[in-house]
C-alpha cells in the first residue's frame, strides 16, 4: 500500500488520520483527475483562455476599425494632447486603420489557426496529444514572432514618408 504522504505505516490501509492509501497494485491518480478532468482535458483547458482572449480583443479591436474609431487613433491622440483631434483628418483615419488592422492582424491568424485544432481536439476528432502538440507549437510560431512581423510592418507603413501631416501656416 502506498500512501499520498509517503510509505504507508503496517497499519494503515485504508483511509486513516489524514494518509489516502490506495493498494500498490494500482496507480496513483494522476493530479488531473483527481482535480476534475484528464490530462488530456487540462491540457486542452490550458490553451482556451488564450484563444478567447485573442478572439475577443480581435473582435473589440477590429469593430473600432469598422466604425472607423481605431484604437491607434487614441493613442496617436494622447501623444497630441487632442484625443479626438485625429478625426478631422481623413488621412489620418486612414493611416490610424491600417495600423490597427497590423495590430490586430497576429491575434486573428492564431484564432483562426489554434480555434480549429482546440475545437478538434476537445471534440474528439483529433487525439488530445496531438492537438495539444499543435497548438503548443501554434503558440510558439505565432506568438512573438508573429507581432515583432507585425510592429515591422507598422513601422515600414509610417516610414514610407507617406504620413500626413499639416506643415505650419496650412489649415
Amino acid at each position: 500500500t502506498t500512501c499520498a504522504g509517503g510509505p504507508a505505516p503496517a497499519r494503515a490501509r485504508r483511509w486513516r488520520s489524514g494518509f489516502r492509501c490506495w493498494p500498490a497494485s494500482s496507480t496513483r491518480p494522476s493530479r488531473a483527475a483527481r482535480s476534475g478532468g484528464s490530462v488530456d482535458d487540462q491540457a486542452l483547458a490550458y490553451f482556451l483562455p488564450g484563444i478567447l482572449y485573442s478572439a475577443g480583443y480581435t473582435v473589440v479591436v477590429g469593430l473600432s476599425c469598422l466604425v472607423r474609431w481605431p484604437l491607434m487613433g487614441f493613442l496617436i491622440g494622447t501623444v497630441t494632447g487632442d484625443l479626438t483631434g485625429w478625426r478631422d483628418n481623413d488621412q489620418v483615419v486612414r493611416l490610424c486603420t491600417r495600423l490597427t488592422w497590423l495590430l490586430v492582424l497576429p491575434g486573428a491568424i492564431g484564432v483562426l489557426l489554434q480555434g480549429p485544432v482546440w475545437l478538434a481536439g476537445h471534440s474528439g476528432a483529433m487525439g488530445a496529444g496531438t492537438a495539444v502538440a499543435l497548438l503548443a507549437g501554434l503558440r510558439l510560431g505565432l506568438g512573438w514572432p508573429l507581432r515583432i512581423a507585425s510592429f515591422a510592418a507598422m513601422i515600414w507603413l509610417l516610414s514610407r514618408d507617406r504620413t500626413p501631416l499639416v506643415a505650419d501656416g496650412e489649415p
